[in-house]
């Protein structure tokens, strides 16, 4: 038997943020993943939850922007923590998935 998509497309999101936490991803490759994911997501997927999801990417897509622009090699200790907390919410959504 295998995974619907929206499960498989959950557990690749939660894959992917493990992935960053461990160091193995950027934050720009993470926020890319993610929105990826959220649009595919969005064929398919309670509209409602999708847009829970798109917002609170947008506010892990506005540090991730910050961050580019100030051409900075690496983030500060507070987007750290605003990111840490944004991507526990995260994955608070994808639990009943």
């Amino acid at each position: 038997m295998t995974a619907e998509p929206s499960s498989a497309l959950t557990d690749g999101m939660r894959d992917q943020i493990e992935s960053y936490r461990a160091g193995g991803m950027s934050l720009n490759a993470l926020a890319w993943e993610l929105k990826s994911r959220i649009a595919t997501l969005s064929q398919t997927a309670d509209p409602e939850w999708v847009d829970e999801l798109k917002s609170t990417w947008n506010q892990l897509e506005y540090i991730n922007a910050i961050w580019i622009e100030s051409g900075r090699e690496s983030l500060t200790l507070s987007e750290q923590n605003d990111i840490d907390e944004i991507l526990g919410e995260f994955c608070a959504m994808l639990t009943p998935y």
